[in-house]
């Protein structure tokens, strides 16, 4: 990194109350959007954990409806797993472009916006 990337950390530059609340703003609707996602992603990984249990329970069973059964649960919940990881990767991506445009759209007094 040169020099350059560090301008506005070393010069006092003004950062008024209205910036600190809008960066306050886009953390608080970046946070809740990737709060979602990850508790979204708790609750598959359980319905797997779930499903992988009772799969292990009925692998040995002598009723081959209900090892059908298990072994289709087993597959539909890792099958929403690999979904849900696709799904989060582009909201994930989604969100960080929404930052990165709501940041490059900030023309004035840009020194005090880059120590934000």
């Amino acid at each position: 990194m040169s020099i350059e990337d560090f301008r506005g950390l070393f010069s006092g530059e003004t950062v008024t109350k209205g910036m600190f609340e809008e960066c306050q703003l886009v953390n608080s609707i970046y946070a809740d959007a990737a709060s979602r996602i990850v508790e979204r992603e708790e609750e598959i990984k359980l319905q797997l954990a779930n499903a992988q249990a009772l799969w292990d329970a009925m692998r040995k069973c002598e009723d081959k409806e209900q090892r059908r059964s298990a072994v289709l649960a087993r597959n539909r919940a890792q099958s929403a797993l690999w979904e849900h990881e696709q799904e989060a990767r582009d909201q994930f991506s989604s969100l960080h472009l929404f930052v990165h445009y709501w940041a490059q759209g900030k023309q004035e007094n840009r020194r005090a916006w880059h120590r934000r």
